[in-house]
């Protein structure tokens, strides 16, 4: 179970698969993210121009109706279409079963306003238990309103 991988020659690789590892250090080429997918044939000439071959992972088959001649590895067969990529799956589009809506209660700008009374508030009360600490070296929350809404 997991994923295996595979030694193939750069020249050897198809839109599809997936490089998880290269011949040489990944600071070496410009390839930002170590492990991606070769979308197209600049992909392939890019990394042949670093490289001589690469690593691909292989997800295990987990299958029981398929042929033994499916379930081998892409690269394992001789490339009748190489280059071509693979099937394109079209899938439903996606929809989100049970959406949540929320209402506008308020506007943006009524909200920045309250949060910056809130906010504003809240620091006069933190200065003020400071300076009671300060002068008095014991920490004295009674001043402070219990609910941050009386703030």
């Amino acid at each position: 179970m997991g994923v295996q991988q595979k030694k193939i020659a750069v020249h050897d690789l198809e839109v599809g698969m997936f490089v998880s590892d290269l011949d040489r250090p990944w600071h070496q080429t410009p390839f930002p993210i170590q492990g991606f997918h070769v979308r197209s044939q600049d992909d392939v000439r890019a990394l042949a121009s670093h490289c001589k071959w690469v690593m691909v992972d292989i997800a295990e088959v987990r299958g029981v109706h398929e042929s033994p001649e499916s379930s081998a590895p892409r690269f394992g067969r001789k490339a009748g279409r190489r280059g071509q990529g693979r099937d394109v799956l079209q899938l439903p589009p996606l929809t989100i079963r049970e959406p949540v809506r929320y209402e506008e209660v308020t506007t943006l700008k009524k909200e920045a306003k309250a949060s910056k009374r809130l906010l504003d508030d809240a620091d006069m009360a933190l200065h003020r238990l400071f300076d009671t600490v300060r002068v008095n070296g014991v920490v004295d929350l009674k001043p402070l309103p219990k609910s941050p809404a009386r703030w």
